[in-house]
Order: structure tokens, then C-alpha cells, then sequence
């Protein structure tokens, strides 16, 4: 049935009423229990109180049921109702709220406009909804990319450019809500940075793994800690393990002390002259909000993936052995994680790049300052970064 009462036109969901509750016959007043019977319906359905000062219901067979009730609530309806509950009313069931004339009959028709009146139109109503609903899905997502942007994990890089933009029409503080939403947009953006980034890393490992595959460094020599790139992933894992007990007792060929620290300068001019190739050693957990965009042309080696899964990152680093000849081509491969430091992340990383896959030391080095001082000097910078060539 259809649900209209007077003052002020709003779109408003019900709970349909059973043939039980239609009202045959002509127009009469509806007794108190009828009332409270049609109250219970909307608990039911809703879990909120249902309060009306006057209407009229209109059954399925033609028929008009007035009644008169007065009741206290959030919800009641009164001439002139409340933007908070407008914005909560929304053309789903549907009933309208008139001045005694039936506007809807279906979800497919459209209320008149009640801007008339100096309320917000249908339109607007519905557009509301849609942003309270889309915001508790985001704030639901547990925060995973793929969650707040609602598409699957596997979803192509158009998905999600696309869910993005409807995300971000409804979200953008500009886009018209008036007191802005720019908690959830900045969730929706770190989203979108996060998933597009992703799927290029999936991309790429792909691109990588269809390329024909073959050992970049021979067999282990006599001090037992090099690893052909080809190895078993148990033989990999024997070696990293090895080596990781020799770093640990001080007998390894090098220690993260020793890994040489290039100052962000130097490292800006050389990614200008194509003469750099980043190694980003952070961890997924490290990548969020501003800190996910990586240095450019970074390839992606995270630290304990290295050390306890080299078999995951091995193609990455068989690549990057073929790409600088193990670092005998004259770039520099430099390391570097979220802080930097002779303690980091970085410096372990360099030390396993040349001590169980064989690349030339004086190649390799790390980040000082790390990431963080990447970034500082990015913020003002954006046109260099755009202007640098990425490595081949």
C-alpha cells in the first residue's frame, strides 16, 4: 500500500502491510490498536519507532483510511519535517509522504519535487542515501582495497579506475554534500593507490614469469654462500639460511656497516641521469596513504621475503641481475626502506644482493634518511620526479 500524510512531501521506506491490515470499505478513522498494529509493522522492519501526527493510507483496492495519531520520536512527521530526517528518508519500499495526493506507486516512478516547500528534492534524498550507504561499507571494509573500492581482488586496473571514480563523485568534499566527507574520500584515494599498485606489481610478476628463465649466477662457489637463481626453492632457502647464520657470527663477506649510504642528493641526480635503480626492501604494511607511491622505476624486494622466501622474489632478482650485468653495467643499485640506516632493512637486503646472489659490491648501496626523506623531498618536487627517465 501507499502511505501519505499531511505536511511536506519526503520520500519514506515501510514495511508492506498485509491483506490482514487493508481497510475495505469507505473512508473511517482508524481505532487505537489498528494504530499500534501498523507501528508494530515498522519495529518489525526497521527496528525504530513509527509516529505520524495525520494521513491517510491507501489500499491496493482503491480505498482511503484516515487516521489521526499524535506520538513523540525522531521519526515523527510534521509540516516543515527535519533535514536529518530527510536525508534518512529514501524511495525503496515505497510510500510517499503527501499533502493527501498519492505521488508513487512503484519504485520505478518518481516523487514531485519538494524544493517547493524548501526541503531537499527526491534527488537529493536518494543521493544521500547512497553516500550514508556507501560510507558504512567503506568504514566496514577493514580498511583492504579492494573492500572499500567494492570490486574483487582480481579486478582489472579499469575496475578499478572506474570504481574510483564513482566512489569518487560520491565522497569528494567538493562534489556536494555540504558539510564534505573528507575522512572517507581519503580512504577511498588510499584505496585506489594501493590496489592500482598492486595489480602493476601482479603485472609485471607476470610479464616476468612468461619470460623464458635461466640461471643468472653459477653454482655456488667454494665458500658455499652463492645460489644459482634457478635452485629448488628448498636449496634457496638452505642458502639464505646459511648465509643469514654467517651474518649473524660475523663471518659473512659483508656486513650491513659496510654498505655504503648515498645521500638523497646524490641519489636524485643519478635517477635524472638513468644512472639508478631503485630496490624498495618495505614491507606491504609499510605501504599506505602517501607512502605507497615508490621511488621510480623501484623494484619491489621486501626484506622477509628475501630472507624467509627468496623463492617468491627470485625471478625479481634474476631480472635485475640480467638488467645491470650483476651490477657491472655502472648504475648504482640502491637500496632503501622505510627509515634507512646501516641498521635497516636496506642494509641486509644489500648485503644478501651481493653476498648469495652475486652482485658486485661497489654496485650496491642503500638510501640515507631512507624513504621518509624520499618523500620530504618529494612533496615540493613532483615536476622533477615526472621529468626523470625510468630505468631500463
Amino acid at each position: 500500500g501507499i502511505l501519505c500524510a499531511g505536511g511536506g512531501r519526503a520520500v519514506f521506506p515501510f514495511f508492506p502491510l498485509p491483506p490482514s491490515a487493508r481497510m475495505p470499505g469507505p473512508p473511517a478513522v482508524l481505532h487505537k490498536e489498528e494504530l499500534g498494529r501498523l507501528d508494530g509493522y515498522w519495529r518489525n522492519a526497521s527496528g525504530e519507532g513509527f509516529t505520524v501526527l495525520a494521513g491517510e493510507i491507501l489500499g491496493d483496492d482503491g480505498t482511503v483510511v484516515r487516521f489521526v495519531r499524535q506520538g513523540p520520536g525522531e521519526f515523527a512527521i510534521e509540516t516543515g519535517a527535519q533535514d536529518e530526517f530527510r536525508c534518512r528518508c529514501v524511495a525503496r519500499g515505497q510510500l510517499v509522504w503527501s499533502d493527501g495526493d498519492v505521488w508513487i506507486r512503484s519504485g520505478t516512478e518518481h516523487v514531485a519535487s519538494a524544493e517547493e516547500e524548501g526541503g531537499p528534492s527526491p534527488g537529493q534524498l536518494q543521493r544521500r542515501s547512497a553516500v550514508d550507504e556507501s560510507r558504512r561499507r567503506i568504514a566496514s571494509a577493514g580498511g583492504k582495497w579492494h573492500g572499500v573500492l567494492d570490486v574483487k581482488p582480481s579486478a582489472s586496473v579499469e575496475d578499478v579506475k572506474r570504481a574510483f571514480h564513482e566512489l569518487a563523485l560520491l565522497h569528494h568534499p567538493d562534489k556536494g554534500l555540504a558539510d564534505g566527507d573528507a575522512a572517507t574520500f581519503r580512504a577511498v584515494q588510499r584505496a585506489y593507490e594501493e590496489g592500482i599498485r598492486e595489480l602493476e606489481l601482479a603485472a609485471a610478476a607476470a610479464a616476468q614469469a612468461a619470460q623464458p628463465f635461466s640461471a643468472a649466477v653459477v653454482a655456488r662457489p667454494r665458500e658455499g654462500l652463492l645460489v644459482a637463481m634457478n635452485a629448488p626453492k628448498q636449496e634457496l632457502r638452505e642458502a639464505m639460511d646459511h648465509w643469514e647464520n654467517c651474518l649473524d657470527d660475523g663471518t659473512a663477506p659483508h656486513i650491513p656497516d659496510e654498505i655504503e649510504q648515498m645521500p638523497l642528493g646524490e641519489v636524485v641526480q643519478l635517477l635524472r641521469e638513468g644512472k639508478c635503480i631503485p630496490v624498495d626492501v618495505r614491507q606491504p604494511e609499510e605501504k599506505y596513504s602517501s607512502n605507497v607511491t615508490p621511488l621510480p622505476g623501484a623494484v619491489p624486494l621486501g626484506y622477509l621475503s628475501v630472507l624467509k622466501s627468496p623463492e617468491a622474489i627470485v625471478r625479481q632478482v634474476a631480472e635485475l641481475h640480467r638488467r645491470t650485468d650483476g651490477g657491472a653495467d655502472g648504475r648504482h643499485i640502491v637500496c632503501y626502506s622505510t627509515y634507512g640506516g646501516t641498521s635497516g632493512n636496506c642494509a641486509v637486503v644489500a648485503c644478501a644482493l651481493t653476498d648469495v646472489f652475486g652482485f658486485k659490491s661497489e654496485a650496491v648501496c642503500t638510501l640515507e634518511n631512507g624513504y621518509l626523506g624520499w618523500k620530504k623531498w618529494r612533496e615540493p618536487n613532483k615536476a622533477v620526479i615526472e621529468a626523470m627517465p625510468l630505468p631500463l
